[in-house]
């Protein structure tokens, strides 16, 4: 009896080969294509999208321990409220001018738009060391125009 023969198949039998300028490049790639205001804007949006998410998750998890901020910020809008105003109260998240009272809540802190500004530090263009000290000292020019 004869034994029945084996072909060997390559790994690309079966299938269309893909011509090497049809292979997609990677995302960094696609990303570096891109006119610098779109890729700003990309990289903005992806950013903020994460950080926000981070934002929101931590703040729900440790919304206790961010009290101290929220007292904080409602004693220094306290203080500048009673320059304006000698019948100003405030106390913990609290103020109160003329029987009207206003708490600090989470999003009175500037912590938010400290995430908001991260994103968009993060999407600018420049290298590591320039967004760290600043445009002006950055060694690299940005090309977000022109």
């Amino acid at each position: 009896m004869d034994k029945p023969s084996k072909k060997k198949h390559s790994r690309t039998s079966g299938r269309s080969k893909k011509k090497e300028s049809e292979i997609k490049p990677p995302i960094k790639k696609r990303l570096k294509s891109l006119p610098p205001a779109l890729r700003f804007v990309i990289l903005f949006l992806l950013s903020l999208v994460v950080l926000g998410l981070a934002y929101s998750h931590l703040t729900a998890k440790y919304h206790d321990n961010l009290e101290w901020i929220m007292e904080g910020t409602a004693s220094a809008c306290g203080f500048v409220v009673s320059l304006f105003s000698g019948d100003t109260h405030h106390f913990g998240k609290f103020i109160s001018y003329n029987g009207f009272s206003v708490e600090i809540i989470d999003e009175c802190t500037g912590l938010l738009e400290m995430v908001i500004y991260l994103a968009a530090v993060i999407a600018f263009s420049a290298s590591p060391v320039g967004r760290v000290l600043s445009p002006p000292l950055a060694d690299e020019k940005p090309d977000i125009c022109c």
